[in-house]
């Protein structure tokens, strides 16, 4: 008898209330029981809250387990999957949904959507290959409901914050930190307001820059409006924050991480703490600042590294000095003065670290992609590329007077379509798979969850070193103190679910990591991270 995997998924909480879950289960254990499969109840997977239209389902949720079962033949082939439908699986854009299905598919496994019974496997495919074709159908359909979906929640809520402004209803979602909402009415906190001035007048009246500001508020003991540290993108972003001059403009979330402002600005909505003039004065300030020509630009290599690090200290962010030959790490929060400690780790050695461990998952996620398909496809355009150089060859010999052009053209098209094929057949089969920045931020984003930061080492060696370079010039620090704490740096590098176990204490002074015997290097991801 085969073995059958169940797999339900609901996306709101209001689903999960529905009982959306119990209702696949139970449609799942209907089917194994008409058709004589045994259901694995002891790995059933239940995706709570995780929705496929981003795909964070295949990406950190329990399809993501799912797909390295099967990676690790520990879900053999033959072996059914069952889902209430396709777009439980993947909601995302048609092209990738078809290549998460394929790549089930291509590994034995049998897709069954327990609505209709429809059994999706290669033999079935072989023999109906129009089913394939009305998956891809389906998929744009639910990818299409999706986006439409979003569009009329989205509008709807920009509707209703219209007309509650009309109204005079005041947001409660969206107060700033420096005001207080009661009873419809905003007041403004004393305290608050006074550090907002203090900026001010440090940035105008003593005529300092965003980073001198943050240090300067650092220095004396001033608190942001959470109580943390002062940085240069906190003072820059306060300095244009227009909700000070009352100002207020309804915003749509346009992806996960970013958000627009739309409609009309609202003034007047907030009560007024700085004066006009001053803010604009201010703000004059940045358009008479612009970036100089010929400046360096920050170097763009490591940027699918820089957000996943971070401060093992303060948990602050890290990343290179604004500079493109710049060779080393900081934490941002000892750049602007906010307590940290001051030290720099190396950048390419960072770089290779992080490079090294995420080795196997590299190897691991290239092996998903559907390869063959695109090299044959490079094949066959290497083939026409090496005939027309030939027929244009010919043309050469009869005098044809732009032939020689298009010749060396095609020479480089064909030298490009090499390069590539050599690159994808390289991903299928070598050992050490070199890869673009493109494909080290997909695996990055996938099964990396943080890179930890020990600029210093250990707690211990820190407080040493904080107290080593009191009242020490940079030269020496960097002569004798920072020398000795070389070899005791490190970076923690942390895995997302279900890659726990891939994670590594790297010490700075490897060039390797280490093959046996090291168990105590491992680390996991802490629970509830």
């Amino acid at each position: 008898m085969k073995i059958a995997y169940s797999y339900s998924r609901v996306s709101s909480l209001e689903q999960i209330k529905g009982g959306g879950i119990s209702r696949q289960l139970k449609l799942a254990k209907d089917y194994c029981q008409k058709h004589g499969y045994i259901l694995d109840e002891s790995t059933t997977f239940k995706e709570e809250g995780k929705t496929a239209f981003t795909g964070d389902n295949a990406e950190t949720g329990k399809l993501s387990v799912i797909l390295k079962l099967i990676a690790a033949g520990s879900i053999p082939k033959g072996s059914v999957l069952l889902v209430e439908n396709l777009d439980r699986l993947a909601r995302t854009e048609a092209t990738a949904a078809m290549s998460l299905f394929l790549q089930i598919i291509n590994a034995g496994i049998t897709v069954v959507t327990l609505n209709d019974e429809k059994t999706y496997n290669k033999e079935a495919i072989a023999n109906d290959p129009t089913s394939l074709l009305i998956s891809l159908i389906y998929f744009i359909r639910s990818n299409d409901e999706s986006k439409q979906k979003r569009i009329r929640i989205t509008d709807s809520w920009r509707r209703k914050r219209i007309e509650d402004i009309e109204k005079g209803i005041k947001d409660r979602r969206n107060i700033p930190k420096w005001l207080k909402l009661e009873k419809n009415v905003f007041t403004p906190l004393p305290e608050k307001v006074k550090v907002v001035h203090r900026v001010f007048d440090l940035f105008l009246k003593d005529n300092l820059g965003i980073r001198t500001t943050s240090k300067k508020l650092n220095a004396e003991g001033v608190e942001t409006m959470t109580g943390k540290k002062w940085t240069s993108c906190l003072v820059k972003f306060l300095l244009r924050n227009r909700s000070l001059i009352g100002e207020y403009q309804v915003g749509e979330r346009v992806s996960r991480n970013v958000k627009k402002r739309t409609g009309k600005v609202v003034k007047d909505y907030y009560p007024s703490i700085i004066d006009r003039e001053i803010f604009t004065q201010a703000n004059n300030r940045f358009l008479l600042n612009p970036p100089k020509m010929g400046r360096p630009k920050v170097n763009t290599e490591d940027d699918w590294l820089t957000p996943l690090l971070k401060c093992a200290y303060c948990g602050g962010a890290v990343g290179a000095e604004h500079r493109k030959t710049s060779r080393t790490y900081v934490c941002w929060r000892s750049a602007s003065g906010g307590g940290c400690v001051r030290c720099g780790i190396d950048r390419q050695w960072t770089q290779w670290a992080v490079n090294r461990v995420l080795r196997d998952s590299v190897r691991e996620y290239v092996a998903t992609l559907p390869m063959d398909r695109k090299i044959q496809d490079i094949e066959a355009s290497l083939v026409e590329a090496k005939k027309e150089i030939s027929n244009l060859v010919g043309l050469v010999a009869h005098g044809v007077q732009d032939a020689i052009q298009r010749v060396y053209a095609r020479e480089r098209d064909r030298k490009e379509l090499e390069d590539r094929l050599a690159q994808l057949t390289a991903f299928r089969s070598a050992e050490n798979v070199k890869t673009t920045e493109e494909t080290l931020a997909a695996v990055a984003r996938r099964y990396i969850s943080q890179v930890k930061v020990f600029f210093a080492g250990d707690e211990s060696t820190k407080k040493i070193y904080a107290e080593a370079i009191k009242g020490k010039s940079g030269g020496y620090i960097n002569k004798v103190i920072r020398p000795q704490i070389f070899e005791r740096r490190f970076l923690e590098v942390y895995f997302n679910p279900p890659w726990e176990d891939r994670g590594w204490r790297v010490m700075h002074n490897w060039t390797t990591l280490p093959k046996g015997g090291f168990e105590r290097f491992k680390v996991k991801t802490p629970a509830g991270h």
